[in-house]
């Protein structure tokens, strides 16, 4: 894992990364209190709670 946070500004999560090496990566998204969740395996883990949420990424060029 390279990153993770909850309640970044009141209930809105927010991960700022760059990525050192040019690679592939995977970014994957939990709810909440989901401690089992293995991003290598769907459906891994079951969260307190779900909902709607946005994903933005912003890939630049090196």
């Amino acid at each position: 894992m390279t990153a993770q946070n909850d309640d970044f500004d009141d209930s809105d999560s927010l991960i700022d990364f760059t990525a050192e090496f040019s690679d592939t990566y995977y970014v994957g998204v939990s709810s909440f209190a989901n401690s089992n969740y293995d991003p290598f395996f769907e459906g891994s883990g079951t969260g307190d709670s779900s909902g709607f949420y946005d994903l933005f990424l912003t890939v630049n060029d090196a």
